[in-house]
């Protein structure tokens, strides 16, 4: 018998625990308290049925347990129905607890904290990006639009000697105060005033379109030296102009400037009745001057050259019906648009920030160094002017697409690198653009910046504070889930081993009987 049954003593406890006897077996253990075996038994079980009886054990010794803590078995039972009457009414909305006003109140509380927290980051989050962003670079546009706009009001003023030139010329004509070509004194008296009032103006050329006559007013420049001089390649010259009178050189007529004055409509009087009665134009590139404080006329030493543009226009003579009009050019210097230190603001605009003025084919004709407008070739040494895009740096982005779209708009900017790049046309003439460039450090105050940064950092530190203690919560959870797996795994062999050591036995079993059997 004891080779093939397993002899087990089991609680009665534990056995009506199991078959939800509970209630009968705690009235009956209040009577039998006396009796020592009365609450055990021995039973028989086969190996079938040995999990079953562990199981029931194992139900046993809890039961056990549960009664020594909690005193008796009528505690236990109340226990019981409180956990069975909480569950019961926490299975619908009717049983359910509502929250005390306490619990309202701070529940309410810690919504409007969270969503106050979170609009007051949203705030400084969006102030602190408008302010690095939009706020600056809208404060560096305009500023840059009003630098070009004051050095174009100066250029305004220079260049606008050449068409008061032409205007008193054409006055002149058309009001019959000079109707002879030949009437030097009549062109003296109508440009003196001029060239006394604008110091730009540094020539008037005329000559005719019927007429092989060239006549020239010239500035004379020098250190205490600031006169006029009147000259012509006529016969009469020397008689009536004296010895300096006479020009030498090729004439007028052969210059390129005089074929695009002959191309301009003359008026009425040149039977073009659709154009205006008097017509001009800027000429196509810059050219050169002598400068006033390295002239000729002091020392053939000491030679400097200044930028200069011409104003192309032509005025018929009345009466003449076409047949006879002056077609002449006013030069005027440039140099006067950087003077004063106009065209220098390195304070505002920053270091690689500048100012330049350009025409519209995009030569440099002003710059605050000098030595930025001349471009000398090599190695034939011929010295040019330079185109805006032959410079370095942001100024090689500039392209003749910006040059024309401020023709037509007005205005035109873009972004070149961390450089902002305003052209603008000089107001009344679209044939001069000013060009001005500037960095964004100068416009953003650094009190304001460190407050945004301050912001920002308040904002998002956070985050990755939240990230670290969920990182930490999920490498503690590994961490005890393999204690976890050590602490069963043990176990596991344990039941193993009960597995293999049942086999063996029941393998001896067998070998034992067929022994016997023998």
């Amino acid at each position: 018998l004891k080779q093939h049954c397993h002899v087990r003593v089991i609680d009665l406890t534990s056995f009506h625990f199991a078959m939800g006897k509970l209630p009968k077996l705690a009235a009956a253990k209040s009577k039998n308290e006396d009796s020592a075996g009365e609450g055990q038994i021995v039973s028989i079980t086969s190996p079938k049925n040995a999990r079953r009886t562990s199981q029931e054990s194992e139900v046993g010794r809890t039961v056990k347990a549960m009664l020594k803590r909690g005193g008796s078995m009528q505690s236990l039972l109340s226990l019981g129905s409180r956990k069975s009457n909480r569950s019961g009414s926490s299975g619908g909305f009717a049983g359910a607890r509502l929250p005390s006003t306490a619990q309202t109140i701070a529940g309410a509380a810690a919504c409007i904290l969270v969503t106050w927290i979170g609009s007051v980051s949203v705030l400084l989050m969006m102030v602190a990006l408008r302010y690095n962003g939009p706020v600056v670079d809208l404060a560096r546009e305009r500023y840059v639009l009003a630098a070009a706009e004051r050095v174009g009001s100066e250029a305004v003023q220079v260049l606008g000697a050449a068409d008061v030139a032409r205007q008193v010329v054409d006055y002149a004509v058309q009001r019959q105060l000079y109707f002879e070509p030949q009437d030097y004194d009549g062109v003296r008296l109508a440009l003196e005033p001029v060239f006394a009032a604008r110091k730009p103006l540094r020539a008037v050329d005329m000559t005719f379109d019927t007429r092989n006559v060239s006549i020239t007013l010239r500035r004379v420049v020098g250190a205490g030296i600031d006169r006029l001089l009147v000259q012509s390649d006529s016969e009469d010259c020397f008689e009536k102009l004296g010895r300096f009178g006479c020009l030498d050189g090729a004439p007028f007529r052969e210059m390129s400037w005089f074929q695009i004055g002959l191309k301009l409509p003359g008026g009425q009087e040149a039977d073009n009745s659709t154009g205006p009665p008097m017509s001009f134009q800027w000429n196509e590139g810059p050219g050169f001057v002598p400068h006033v404080e390295g002239a000729l006329v002091q020392s053939a030493r000491a030679v400097a050259w200044s930028p200069a543009h011409s104003l192309i226009f032509r005025s018929v003579f009345p009466g003449s019906r076409g047949n006879l009009s002056v077609i002449a050019r006013a030069v005027v210097e440039v140099t006067e648009v950087a003077s004063e230190d106009r065209l220098d603001d390195k304070e505002t605009l920053g270091d690689l920030g500048a100012i330049y003025v350009c025409d519209a084919s995009g030569t440099l004709i002003s710059t605050l160094m000098p030595g930025q407008k001349a471009l000398i070739e090599s190695p034939t040494g011929v010295a040019h002017f330079r185109s805006m895009w032959e410079l370095s740096g942001w100024a090689a982005e500039v392209g003749k697409q910006y040059f024309e779209e401020a023709r037509q708009s007005g205005t035109s900017s873009f972004q070149a690198g961390t450089v902002h790049v305003a052209i603008r046309a000089v107001r009344g003439n679209h044939h001069f653009f000013v060009v001005a460039a500037s960095q964004r450090n100068a416009f953003a105050d650094p009190s304001m910046e460190l407050i945004c940064s301050a912001a920002q950092g308040i904002v998002v530190s956070p985050y990755p504070a939240v990230a670290i203690v969920l990182v930490l919560c999920f490498i503690l959870i590994q961490i005890n889930a393999r204690r976890k797996k050590r602490r069963v795994q043990p176990e596991e062999r344990l039941a193993q081993a009960e597995k293999s050591l049942a086999m063996l036995r029941s393998r001896t079993v067998k070998s034992e009987r067929s022994l016997s059997l023998r």
